[in-house]
């Protein structure tokens, strides 16, 4: 509630309630409700990690993977009953997800060879130092 309160995200609050009421839900054993209720904790996570990340895959796929995971164990009594179907889906979103990646324009970015190397300036505005995380200058500038 702090958080709310200095102005942060509500969906910590909203994921957190509905996860609970899946396990509740679960434990008294209306487990079409649990999961009916992590599903649509699901799909209120991938609206928030799309509204705070935009199509940024490695940003959204830190807020979505740990989430996907735990739905496989929540579903995983309808994935072994409708297996082909089950497989099929798994497939294609897979796929999709790796050509969304392969695709991503985060990498371009990170071919541009200007923000290839250090900004000069004695920071490093990246992880390494540059976007390719390369902790050296261009090799021009190496003593010899």
């Amino acid at each position: 509630m702090k958080l709310i309160a200095l102005g942060g995200t509500w969906y910590y609050l909203i994921a957190g309630l509905l996860v609970a009421g899946a396990a509740v839900a679960s434990f008294i054993g209306r487990v079409k409700l649990g999961a009916a209720l992590y599903g649509g904790m699901l799909t209120i996570t991938a609206i928030w990690a799309i509204a705070e990340a935009g199509f940024e895959p490695w940003q959204i796929q830190a807020r979505l993977a740990a989430p996907l995971v735990i739905a496989i164990w929540v579903f995983w009594s309808w994935i072994r009953r409708n297996w082909k179907i089950s497989a099929t889906v798994m497939a294609v979103g897979v796929a999709l997800f790796s050509i969304w990646l392969v695709r991503a324009n985060s990498w371009q970015n990170a071919t541009d060879s200007s923000a290839f190397f250090a900004s000069g300036n004695g920071e490093w505005p990246h992880y390494g130092n540059t976007l390719a995380c390369l902790s050296s200058e261009h090799l021009a500038q190496l003593a010899a």
